[in-house]
């Protein structure tokens, strides 16, 4: 093989390993698709859509109360770790304070009633690195903190936009 031969498949081999990448970060970060079957955050996002997400703006600070994030949680066991991606809305960010009140939980004393509380909550303030997160279909509690308790901030993907449906 000539030297321009050469050159030529090493341009074709980076050019595929791009694009690899490139489709990747797209298809992790971008656009999540709400599972078929998850009407968890109904009405906002629609079950079987994509809908746009970005990480980038969150920076050091992290999601903020009312932003719709998509995350991962272990719905697996020691002997069989599985991690599936779910959606919610931040209820409470660190250093909110949890509390129960009349069965409804309260963040900084404001009592949110369309979340009743549960064990796997804890009273107090919410730690450093952790979020408290909320289906919008408050019948719903298969993938919020009323089931896994707060939220490890490593376990957030990205911030979902619930405007920009794709497709």
């Amino acid at each position: 093989m000539s030297r321009v031969q050469v050159l030529r498949v090493v341009r074709w081999v980076l050019l595929l390993a791009a694009a690899g990448a490139l489709y990747y970060v797209t298809q992790r970060y971008s656009f999540p698709q709400v599972p078929e079957a998850d009407d968890s955050m109904l009405p906002t996002l629609a079950s079987g859509r994509r809908y746009l997400a970005e990480n980038l703006s969150w920076s050091d600070e992290g999601p903020e109360r009312g932003d719709i994030v998509v995350y991962f949680v272990n719905v697996g066991t020691e002997e069989s770790p599985e991690a599936a991606r779910h959606f919610a809305r931040v209820l409470a960010v660190p250093g909110d304070v949890l509390s129960e009140r009349d069965g409804w939980i309260a963040v900084n004393g404001e009592v949110q009633e369309r979340f009743a509380w549960t064990a796997a909550l804890k009273e107090g303030p919410v730690t450093k690195g952790r979020y408290v997160l909320m289906n919008d279909n408050e019948m719903s509690v298969i993938s919020d903190s009323r089931r896994f308790g707060s939220v490890d901030e490593r376990a957030l993907i990205a911030e979902v936009f619930p405007n920009a449906e794709l497709f």
